[in-house]
């Protein structure tokens, strides 16, 4: 016989909502239901998965050899993985004829529901795949030539190598690699950084630029003649207009105006418009000069602020990533040059 306490102890759970005057076979009220999150879900009714998988290459290919062929399969296999499914189901998927097979009425409304969701967990694989396998490569470029230059010849490397998975940050500050997760910088310098793994893939060359209205309202045919006009330069490059002016012997040389922008993008970004006469390097207008946009009055051209060269530290400098995205920008810097050389006819730097 059982005590008070093991009586209640033995007692089904609902009587311990604290309702004592509501029988057992009243439902609870809603306050007391299990949450959503408490209710254990019902197992999906799903057939034979790899059954699945050769049902639905057989019902787009409407072969059994053709499925056979592209699953690495032999075709008594694929009929036994049908013939396994349509057991399952219930429900014939095909008709089988002499030389083909035809699906019925059921095997067509199957396929147009398993086709996409296979597609699905193929598409989802693929992701998470790509995740798990990517390399990725932080590469820190100043502003300019990202927007310029870099990001427009990106797409050939991405597709030639997409188990990389490119990076960009901006500055023109002096590269530290050694902090932070940086693989590799891009810099306009005079000499290598002993620090770093250096490698210059392509000349600077800063020269005069224009929009094509500007030599139109007032021609040039002679530096000498830029007196009548407004001269453009970047803050970050102070002495260009200097430096090429004393190059071509004339360097006392008062413009019309002057303007000064924070980037070589702004500067650009003027000539386009322009604003007047503008010094920028030669490979970041080269795009625009080839398209007709900008033009280039004088062919002479001073190297100031040195190549730019692509840093690495020794160590990183032997992953396969730093190494391909290393060889791809070299062979870009080569091509930029020949570009340059055949439409401005620029000859040795001086």
């Amino acid at each position: 016989m059982l005590t008070g306490a093991a009586r209640a102890m033995s007692a089904p759970a609902h009587v311990c909502f604290g309702d004592t005057d509501r029988s057992p076979a009243e439902p609870a009220p809603d306050r007391f239901m299990p949450s959503r999150k408490h209710v254990r879900k019902r197992a999906r009714l799903l057939p034979p998965l790899n059954a699945l998988r050769v049902f639905e290459a057989a019902a787009r290919l409407e072969s059994f050899k053709d499925a056979a062929t592209e699953l690495s399969l032999s075709q008594p296999a694929v009929s036994r993985q049908i013939n396994l499914l349509e057991e399952w189901l219930g429900h014939p998927l095909f008709v089988r004829r002499n030389r083909e097979v035809v699906l019925t009425v059921e095997g067509r409304v199957f396929m147009e529901e398993v086709t996409p969701a296979l597609d699905k967990i193929s598409l989802a694989t693929s992701v998470i795949m790509r995740k798990r396998s990517a390399e990725t490569l932080l590469i820190d470029v100043p502003p300019t030539f990202a927007v310029r230059w870099l990001i427009p010849r990106l797409p050939p490397f991405v597709r030639q190598f997409p188990g990389v998975e490119i990076r960009l940050t901006t500055s023109t500050e002096p590269v530290d690699l050694g902090k932070g997760n940086v693989d590799m910088a891009i810099r306009r310098l005079p000499a290598d950084d002993a620090r770093y793994h250096c490698r210059a893939f392509m000349p600077e060359r800063l020269l005069p630029v224009c929009s094509p209205a500007v030599v139109e309202r007032s021609p040039l045919q002679s530096p000498g003649e830029l007196v009548g006009h407004t001269l453009i330069q970047s803050e970050t490059t102070p002495d260009a207009w200097r430096d090429w002016l004393k190059s071509m012997g004339c360097e006392d040389m008062p413009p019309a105006q002057s303007l000064k922008f924070e980037t070589l993008n702004y500067t650009i970004e003027a000539a386009l418009n322009g604003m007047g006469m503008a010094i920028v390097p030669a490979a970041l207008i080269i795009d625009e000069v080839a398209a007709g946009t900008l033009v280039c009055p004088f062919k002479a051209y001073s190297s100031r602020y040195g190549d730019y060269r692509l840093l690495s530290t020794p160590d990183r400098s032997q992953r396969d990533a730093v190494t391909a995205f290393s060889e791809w920008i070299i062979a870009e810097g080569r091509s930029c040059r020949a570009l340059i050389d055949n439409l401005l006819g620029l000859g040795e730097q001086r």
